[in-house]
């Protein structure tokens, strides 16, 4: 008996507004150690408001971004306060959920500093 492969590939789920957002930023941080606000609008353009209306909060309270306090203005910075390969894993995984991103990074980061 042949085996008959699929004509086209199985869909892949849809992302979530905040998963495309946050993978847009951790790009950035490829190159940075750390970025203002201002950098982040300027990149994510109009969307940047849903950004940080509906994704900045929860990565903030669950340490994933942290906020780097600065001498200079209100402008503020941030830094990764999880691993870069944690948060490529987590994206890879998270099925489009934003939720679920923000879940799996935290659950890989404890166990990466357990051992």
């Amino acid at each position: 008996m042949e085996a008959h492969l699929p004509l086209e590939p199985e869909p892949q789920p849809e992302k979530e507004e905040g998963v495309i957002l946050f993978d847009r930023v951790l790009r950035y941080f490829v190159r940075s150690t750390h970025i203002s606000e201002s950098v982040i609008r300027m990149k994510l353009g109009a969307r940047s408001n849903t950004f940080f209306i509906d994704c900045l909060t929860p990565l903030l309270d669950h340490g994933i971004f942290v906020e780097i306090e600065t001498k200079s203005g209100p402008q503020r910075r941030f830094r990764l306060g999880v691993l870069m390969a944690v948060l490529i894993r987590a994206l890879d995984s998270c099925g489009g959920s934003f939720a679920r991103l923000v879940d799996i990074a935290l659950l890989a980061e404890r166990e990466s500093s357990a051992t």
